[in-house]
């Protein structure tokens, strides 16, 4: 597995290289017991400016985790205040998906830092072991990760450097958050370079990228380049440092689902990793809170009703990548309820003519008046149920009293008797008609249509 580096960028410049600050562990010659209380056991893991032991805190009887800073870098005061704000700022974190800080010191020239451990794996080993991983386990580790960010964002912090190799997944199946060297405050101003970044290229934000202010926003990016790693087993964006880079600022991420088509990821799930990595800042996700529920609320359901993500596609791509837009399901289904609501007025009207037709043709009776009102009469009069309107033009019945606005498309094969249209006010039958009701049909389930909405 490479070593994890970090990487420095020069917006200006538009040059890349690669920091080798990796010394074996072997030159690092230390106290046997620091503060004649840590002891260092063996080596777990080594980063681009320090090295982590296993150790022992005889006082308190119980196994930490000590991060020493390489020798070479002692004497550079940038990576020396960096150290010591480390200690500072993931010690104002208490929570429990975030690794406790319990003490920092200096010994000898050694600059260490005493904190929890983690008895596990991180989580590109675990990604390298299982990827692509079952939804659950995505689900409950990322859902450990944004928890942590909560905490960290809600103290103020910028952790600015969250990749796999900094989630520990203990034994215990928890996820926390580590490593704090490059995390930003509010007071971190002057330990950068403008035009400079540090991080982790495979995971860094566009702003991050091009050397710009970072917000909480960075961590939720690099949280969805994880997550789209560990659903389909690849990075969104590969090649050189710098066409990684330049593919995070310009280039649209391709869904999962399109990445790995046989996994059967989920349009939702698809809409929380494009939303989550949104070149523009306020296009993501509002909080890490707020991305955690989207993702609860995509796994939980597979209806189409999930996550709604507008995104919008940088300004001057490199090429010509393939594009998400994610559907609007309120836009569709308002046209469907239309389109619905049209068909059934439709099939009601064409039910009511044939029904008036058939009751024609059982009396038998062309002189039969019905005293239908003529069209636009205002006068009250009593006809039969149910209370229908004749209009002038087409004599189509059109329910509830209601003026037809157009000319229904369904209409009987044969036409009905001709019902007079307009019946002078002094005539009136000579014989009472006997008018015997019709039994109503029963309507079969196909006829039973419940309007939309």
């Amino acid at each position: 597995m490479p070593q994890p580096y970090y990487h420095m960028y020069s917006v200006s410049t538009r040059c890349t290289f690669r920091m080798n600050l990796l010394p074996n562990a072997t030159d690092n010659q230390f106290p046997h017991l620091l503060a004649d209380r840590y002891r260092l056991d063996s080596i777990v893991g080594e980063g681009a400016h320090a090295t982590t032991w296993r150790g022992w805190d005889e006082k308190l009887s119980r196994p930490v985790a000590i991060k020493i800073l390489h020798r070479k870098l002692t004497d550079d005061a940038v990576f020396v205040q960096r150290f010591r704000d480390e200690a500072r700022v993931a010690a104002s974190v208490r929570q429990n998906n975030v690794v406790d800080i319990y003490d920092f010191g200096q010994e000898q020239g050694v600059l260490y830092i005493v904190m929890q451990f983690v008895d596990g794996q991180t989580l590109k080993q675990l990604i390298a072991q299982r990827a692509p991983m079952e939804m659950r386990e995505i689900r409950r580790i990322i859902g450990n990760v944004l928890d942590g960010l909560q905490a960290i964002h809600a103290a103020g912090i910028v952790h600015r450097d969250i990749k796999p190799q900094n989630i520990l997944i203990g034994n215990d199946g928890v996820a926390r958050v580590t490593d704090f060297g490059v995390a930003e405050t509010g007071g971190d101003a002057g330990l950068t370079t403008d035009g400079m970044t540090i991080g982790t290229v495979d995971y860094m934000a566009p702003e991050q990228a091009q050397g710009l202010a970072l917000t909480p926003s960075a961590d939720l990016y690099a949280t969805g380049v994880m997550l789209y790693e560990m659903m389909t087993g690849t990075l969104p964006y590969t090649g050189t440092p710098r066409e990684i880079m330049m593919q995070h600022i310009n280039v649209p991420v391709t869904p999962p689902s399109v990445r790995l088509p046989q996994r059967g990821i989920t349009s939702q799930m698809d809409a929380v990793v494009v939303q989550s990595m949104a070149k523009q800042p306020q296009r993501r996700f509002g909080s890490a809170r707020a991305m955690k529920q989207a993702i609860g609320q995509a796994l939980a359901s597979g209806s189409t009703q999930q996550t709604t993500v507008i995104t919008t596609p940088p300004s001057a791509p490199l090429n010509q990548p393939i594009s998400y837009t994610p559907a609007y399901p309120e836009d569709v289904g308002a046209g469907l309820n239309g389109a619905m609501k049209g068909l059934i007025a439709v099939l009601m009207l064409g039910i009511l003519g044939i029904a008036l037709w058939g009751a024609i043709q059982l009396m038998g009776d062309r002189d039969i008046n019905i005293n239908l009102p003529g069209f636009g009469d205002n006068t009250t009069q009593e006809v039969l149920t149910p209370t229908a309107t004749a209009t002038q033009e087409n004599g189509v019945i059109d329910p509830i009293g209601n003026e037809p606005t157009e000319v229904p498309t369904m209409i009987p094969t044969e036409p009905p008797t001709a019902v007079p249209t307009e019946v002078p006010a002094t005539e009136a039958p000579t014989d009472e008609p006997v008018i015997e009701p019709l039994e109503p049909e029963t309507p079969t389930e196909d006829a039973a249509i419940e309007p939309a909405g």
